[in-house]
């Protein structure tokens, strides 16, 4: 056997085992099911709350099962941006928690505002997530789920983000 046939069968099985490969990830995408937790998703308050929506669209786009659980005070917003995944849409209401801690937050100077409310209403809409996600998972057979982590004060970035939603 020549050196140029040889070459040729090598090659042609390693494509067999890349494309062999390709459609067993192919496989394991289709058994996917993602769901995303975030305080926000929204494309109008841009930085760290554009990346649940960026993430949302690109697993749809790709055709993998996903859902998205975030506050309700972009409800409306996303809505209006993925009419065609309302159903995938989860959304926590304010409680009179909610209402008092903002209420608090409009006495004190922002800085202060951040470190001492952010973090309970932040936790406060974990809290009241926590029950959808449980029903979720079961509902819906969920194998993965994403929480967005909220990017420090100091290490966001000073654009919009809406680079992103391309």
């Amino acid at each position: 056997m020549t050196e140029k046939v040889r070459t040729s069968e090598r090659m042609s099985d390693l494509r067999n085992q890349a494309w062999h490969r390709a459609s067993l990830a192919m496989k394991d995408l289709e058994d996917l099911k993602v769901l995303i937790v975030a305080e926000h998703a929204s494309a109008k308050f841009g930085g760290e709350a554009v990346l649940p929506l960026y993430y949302f669209r690109r697993l749809r786009r790709r055709k993998i099962e996903a859902w998205l659980v975030v506050h309700s005070r972009t409800q409306a917003e996303l809505q209006a941006l993925l009419p065609g995944e309302v159903d995938r849409l989860f959304f926590v209401r304010d409680i009179w928690l909610h209402l008092l801690l903002t209420r608090c937050a409009g006495h004190l100077p922002g800085r202060l505002t951040a470190w001492l409310l952010e973090f309970p209403l932040q936790l406060l809409t974990q809290i009241l997530q926590r029950p959808i996600i449980k029903r979720l998972v079961q509902e819906k057979g969920i194998n993965i789920i994403h929480q967005q982590i909220p990017v420090p004060r100091k290490c966001r970035p000073r654009s919009s983000g809406s680079a992103f939603l391309s």
